[in-house]
């Protein structure tokens, strides 16, 4: 009696974020892939592509013998050397945009089955914000000009601004948060709780993370509040 083996693997292709930045920062520089393969026939090959999804073309193909490693990274390269550090040094990233990739696997039995994970973002674009103030020396006693301190911004939309005047000593003493973009904003030379704060040196530091991990901080410093 000969047995016709007709079983088909079950494969789920997964990745560990959906979003990362390769623009080496140390900040979510790559992704994993996470393909889980089922089957009791033996799984002789494995070919993992990666598609650039605005206009189809391949960017990039990992494929070997046997089952597919448990963790497959890209760091976005159009393609890889086997020598990671001279790949990284003389690299070719891919484009900012949202490419998909598929595993396919061949049994012993040459039955085929793949999986497909799509929409994946390649964002290597920082938030960016622009700080000024007409001064820098204000007293909060004045009545009319220099009471507050005007700070304007012009900045990207992003989920989340966070700002915060500090003290020379790097204490908050007052917190702001803005979605989208970062708005004009008078500083009264009050605190969180409402209460004035005392006469000396200050600094704004204004922050945005967006969701592939590009971060961005600016500071306008060497603000004076004297209301002697």
């Amino acid at each position: 009696i000969v047995e016709l083996n007709t079983e088909k693997a079950d494969i789920i292709l997964n990745a560990d974020q959906m979003i990362f930045s390769p623009n080496n920062d140390g900040v979510k520089d790559f992704l994993t892939f996470l393909p889980i393969v089922r089957s009791k026939t033996p799984v002789t090959s494995y070919r993992l592509t990666i598609i650039n999804e605005k206009d189809g073309s391949i960017v990039n193909v990992k494929e070997g013998e046997g089952m597919p490693p448990s963790h497959i990274v890209w760091r976005a390269l159009n393609k890889e050397s086997s020598n990671e550090s001279e790949s990284l040094s003389s690299a070719t990233y891919c484009s900012d945009g949202f490419y998909k990739a598929t595993i396919e696997v061949e049994l012993e039995n040459k039955q085929q089955a793949m999986s497909t994970v799509s929409g994946i973002e390649i964002d290597t674009t920082y938030p960016n914000i622009e700080l000024d103030s007409p001064y820098l020396v204000f007293s909060s006693n004045i009545d009319g000009k220099r009471a507050t301190l005007p700070i304007t911004q012009k900045s990207s939309k992003e989920e989340l601004w966070q700002g915060a005047i500090k003290n020379e000593s790097g204490y908050v003493v007052r917190n702001m948060n803005w979605e989208g973009e970062a708005s004009n904003f008078e500083w009264d030379a009050l605190d969180n709780t409402g209460n004035k704060v005392s006469n000396g040196k200050y600094y704004y530091e204004v922050f945005s993370q967006d969701k592939a991990g590009n971060a961005t901080t600016k500071v306008l410093k060497n603000i004076v509040l004297d209301d002697r």
